[in-house]
């Protein structure tokens, strides 16, 4: 790591060769150690150091020299990308047997997904201005193998053997063309208007405060995803556009997202969202009708009620045939199939029935339970 740091303290003093670095990516060597992408797997030690619970151990990777040149304009790019890289543990198996490989199993074994790649980005910018116009954190689903992958090398050696892919975490931070003027700004994130989340905590906190250009809010948890309520100081963001998907949430928190949004938001998107016990999307559903008159494009399928438990949970299904209006041909239908037994589980649609569609969905919709019992 320090020849990367050495290299990077070069550029930043080199006038002529630091107005051409675009982006800045932060990573360590798993890409290359990983026998999914090499035939030479673990040869470099540049390995990020993590905690017990796989948090990445910002002392000791040099990060304040980033921070440093960052604070100071020395380098002003347009991106800056983290990526937390996880390779698959069976990959080990193929790997040479030496204490180095051991004790990068257990730096990973504990890992808490897609936290430790939002905690390091943290870090990176907290407390410097700069021009942040966009934040996505989002998982790398698929990435195919490099050429040099010992799979390729079996493949040629007519050996059947298999490895498993990485799992990857991006966080892409995107600024403004130029930051030499950065530190004239008076607060973080009041350029920010994008905005892509899959870690409630301090990134959720400080957009809630401070982004209040804010325009479009993606919110993407997993299936057991709490997210918080608001700060009680929330700034006026008006959003054009809201997609919580795989989260679960108070109809209150959702209401207070939007509460300046009511002449603005546009787009809206529910995608596997469970309200919290307390609100139903049967009430809530013609709240959003009635505040939100300018709402043109809504996707929504696979709500929840209630806690998670099997016996609290239930998933809202809707009746297709009683959404048989002028308007029915333009929807589309997301249906699912248990056995004979179909159910009409979300709609997509863009047009100028919104609001009607909300109620009708909310007047006719049904709560089941996994095996589509109705209640």
């Amino acid at each position: 790591m320090d020849s990367s740091l050495s290299r990077l303290i070069a550029i930043s003093e080199e006038s002529e060769l630091r107005r051409y670095v675009k982006t800045i990516q932060v990573q360590d060597d798993c890409t290359t150690n990983d026998p999914y992408n090499t035939s030479d797997p673990l040869h470099s030690s540049e390995i990020w150091p993590r905690d017990t619970s796989g948090y990445i151990l910002k002392e000791q990777i040099g990060l304040e020299v980033l921070r440093t040149i960052l604070a100071e304009g020395k380098l002003c790019p347009e991106s800056i990308i983290i990526r937390d890289y996880r390779i698959a543990s069976v990959n080990f198996a193929v790997c040479p047997e030496t204490t180095r490989t051991v004790d990068y199993r257990v730096d990973l074994k504990n890992s808490l997904g897609r936290e430790p790649a939002a905690a390091l980005a943290k870090e990176i910018v907290q407390d410097l201005a700069l021009p942040i116009i966009s934040i996505e954190m989002r998982a790398v689903n698929y990435l195919p193998p490099s050429e040099d992958s010992m799979l390729f090398l079996w493949a040629k050696q007519n050996e059947n053997r298999a490895l498993g892919s990485p799992e990857i975490w991006d966080v892409c931070i995107k600024l403004l063309p130029s930051c030499e003027d950065s530190t004239t700004l008076r607060g973080p994130f009041l350029l920010l208007q994008s905005a892509e989340l899959n870690v409630a905590t301090y990134w959720s906190e400080q957009i809630h405060r401070h982004a209040v250009n804010l325009k479009r809010l993606q919110i993407n948890g997993s299936s057991a995803w709490d997210i918080p309520s608001l700060p009680s100081q929330t700034c006026s963001f008006q959003l054009a556009e809201l997609k919580i998907s795989r989260a679960a949430i108070d109809a209150d928190t959702i209401l207070s997202i939007l509460a300046n949004s009511s002449n603005t938001l546009t787009i809206l998107c529910l995608e596997w969202a469970r309200l919290k016990e307390g609100s139903t999307w049967a009430n809530l559903l013609p709240t959003i009708a009635d505040r939100f008159p300018n709402l043109t494009a809504i996707k929504i399928q696979y709500l929840r009620n209630g806690e998670v438990s099997t016996e609290t949970s239930r998933i809202v299904c809707f009746e297709a045939d009683e959404l048989d209006y002028e308007w029915r041909s333009s929807i589309t239908l997301h249906e699912k199939r248990r056995l004979d037994v179909k159910r009409v589980v979300g709609v997509s649609y863009e047009g100028p029935h919104v609001a009607a569609i909300l109620r009708n969905l909310a007047l006719h919709s049904k709560t089941l339970n996994r095996r589509f019992e109705v209640d």
